[in-house]
């Protein structure tokens, strides 16, 4: 037997009944005893998607001999009893396979949680997954638009108008399934409604309780 992972040559001698003998030309051949290595797993464990038409599932595979034909997502809604497989299509660079799956799930409703994970092998038949059925990765559907609770003005009353210089802060409180990213000031300092973000304090990140804050 030839130990995995090594590259070796061989040649084959033949004798027969008549004492006449040969060898054949040396041929070479690599035994493969790694499992291909998956990364960069999306969509990412614990996350919330849109969950569109068009949702990308997709992996990165390093291996020599990758077996393309055998890379599969496996996926169900959560507390299901069965898996739809799907066979994923992969982009090779050298040693490394880019492989994905376009899967529509616009007809799931927001707040489902869909379980998934992805196995491949390669033309050695050795294996691998990602997660796997017993304790798969999961996502959860999410269209809800983020709801503005509270919109506030500080440093100034309602009722007072406002001199030049005077600092005034604006704040407005969100709630949303997860964390908000993106915030935008909108106002009509011009005569037109215009995107302000850049000329104040953007919150690029939001403070407890979802609020976006401006001065």
């Amino acid at each position: 037997s030839f130990t995995l992972g090594g590259f070796w040559y061989a040649r084959i001698y033949a004798n027969d009944t008549s004492g006449n003998s040969n060898v054949s030309d040396r041929f070479w051949f690599t035994t493969d005893g790694t499992a291909p290595q998956i990364f960069n797993v999306l969509p990412a464990n614990f996350t919330y998607v849109n969950g569109t038409a068009s949702q990308n599932f997709s992996i990165r595979v390093v291996d020599d001999t990758l077996n393309a034909s055998n890379t599969t997502l496996h996926r169900r809604v959560k507390g299901a009893t069965s898996w739809t497989n799907t066979s994923l299509t992969c982009e090779r660079s050298a040693t490394t396979f880019t492989c994905g799956a376009l899967v529509d799930l616009s007809g799931q409703p927001s707040n489902r949680t869909i379980e998934y994970y992805f196995d491949t092998s390669d033309n050695s038949t050795i294996g691998n997954t990602s997660a796997d059925a017993t304790n798969p990765y999961n996502f959860t559907i999410d269209r809800e638009n983020p709801k503005p609770i509270t919109v506030l003005q500080r440093n100034v009353d309602t009722n007072i108008t406002i001199i030049r210089g005077e600092t005034v802060t604006l704040a407005v409180r969100w709630v949303d399934n997860l964390n908000i990213s993106k915030a935008v000031l909108e106002t009509n300092e011009t005569g037109a409604a215009t995107n302000y973000t850049n000329r104040y304090t953007s919150p690029t990140n939001f403070t407890g309780g979802g609020e976006a804050q401006w001065s």
